[in-house]
């Protein structure tokens, strides 16, 4: 009679499960499971996997404030990414090519923009260099090599203390391929 959070079932016939699948019940070892404060409200707590992973993606970067973010893709991972990079004090810009999920963005005091057409329009304006986080949480494979050439180039031969990195928070339906020379130059 517990409320417990846990990440999906070990047991469901049929189903590849990946993360846990959505189903009705779960199957789950007791340390499996995160207790949950008797008021919680469950649909809330639904988000706290999604939450999960946004941060995890915060915590690869390995961010320092006043770093130079861009998060491609405004659904759920991409909201709370872009919150998370935030608060983390890195100047963040935000995109997505749905009004409605940037305006949910802006409302959180996100620096959120439309993409209406190339992502370099929408985010080199911000940051003429590049940037040196590339958040993509939009799980469309064809976005993937212009996201990449959003990160800035570093002079080659210097010590600089990170190299541009590129974070991968979509699920992709298939494999997915990356220019080499435009991850290669950014030492992504």
């Amino acid at each position: 009679g517990q409320k417990v959070f846990s990440a999906g079932t070990r047991h469901a016939e049929g189903l590849e499960l990946m993360w846990g699948a959505h189903v009705s019940y779960a199957v789950r070892a007791a340390r499996e499971c995160y207790l949950l404060p008797p008021n919680t409200d469950l649909l809330s707590a639904t988000l706290a996997k999604l939450g999960a992973i946004s941060f995890h993606g915060l915590r690869m970067a390995r961010v320092v404030p006043g770093e130079q973010v861009a998060v491609i893709g405004l659904g759920p991972i991409g909201q709370l990414a872009a919150r998370f990079y935030t608060i983390a004090g890195c100047q963040v810009v935000a995109v997505d090519r749905l009004s409605s999920r940037v305006e949910v963005a802006r409302r959180a005091g996100v620096n959120a923009q439309v993409a209406p057409g190339a992502l370099r329009e929408t985010v080199l304006p911000h940051f003429p260099k590049g940037v040196d986080v590339v958040v993509d949480s939009t799980g469309a494979a064809r976005v993937l090599d212009e996201a990449v050439g959003l990160l800035r180039e570093g002079p080659w031969g210097t010590d600089l203390p990170t190299s541009a990195r590129f974070i991968v928070q979509g699920s992709y339906p298939s494999h997915i391929t990356l220019h080499y020379q435009k991850a290669f130059l950014r030492e992504t």
